[in-house]
Parts: C-alpha cells; structure tokens; sequence
C-alpha cells in the first residue's frame, strides 16, 4: 500500500512495477515474496495504480462502465454475465500484466458484440 500511495498520480512506469514491488515486500520484511517468489499485485486496480497512476485505473473504471453500458442497453445476459465474472476476475487477478489477458477480454468482447450487432441487423430486416 506504500508503493501505491508514494505513486498514486503517476505511477513507477509499467515495466518497473515488479522491482519496486519486490523493494517493498523487502522493506517491509516479507521474506516468501522477495526472496522464494516473484508476487505480483493479484489486482488489476492496484497494479494498474502501481504503474501508471490514478488516471490509468480512471481508465480502467470506464472502460468496465462502458461495458456493463453496452450489455445493458442490448439486453444481452451473456455479455453482461461475461463483464461482472471479467471485473470479478480483475479483483483476484492481475490480468493485463500478460497479453493474453487483453487479448481475451477484447476477443470475448467483440465476438458477444458482433453477435448483438447481426441479431439486430436481422430483425430489421
């Protein structure tokens, strides 16, 4: 919570959260995790926090807004079942610490989209 609290408007750059990390499980004596293990976060919030400040979890926050937006407005329970278990997985889980886990949001998203969008364009005709 330091490390987020000393960064909390712009971050330690993205690709040095896991130093800094590391220094402050070190600091604060916690031996498994600086010195067996390599912890990261396990939160998308703080590591989102950790690395690029407040604006990148504002970012965050909006784009699970728009999200939940868009699943309620086509009435799609699928896609919004998909929104609340992906923002759920975000609290246990750093999950765009690794590519496949943008990737998967993006293409999960897009395909539950694309799907409304051909429902629709259906029914009008």
């Amino acid at each position: 919570t330091d490390l987020m609290v000393e960064n909390a408007w712009v971050g330690v750059g993205a690709g040095d959260v896991h130093e800094n990390l590391q220094k402050s499980y070190k600091e604060h004596e916690f031996q498994l995790a600086w010195q067996f293990n390599n912890y990261n976060t396990h939160n998308l919030f703080f590591e989102t926090i950790i690395a690029v400040g407040f604006l990148g979890v504002l970012l965050i926050c909006a784009m699970f807004f728009v999200l939940f937006q868009q699943a309620i407005r086509a009435k799609d329970m699928l896609y919004f079942c998909f929104t609340v278990l992906f923002f759920l997985f975000a609290l246990i889980e750093a999950c765009f610490n690794v590519q496949k886990g943008f990737v998967f949001l993006l293409t999960i998203t897009l395909l539950l989209f694309m799907n409304h969008s051909t429902k629709t364009n259906l029914v009008s005709e």
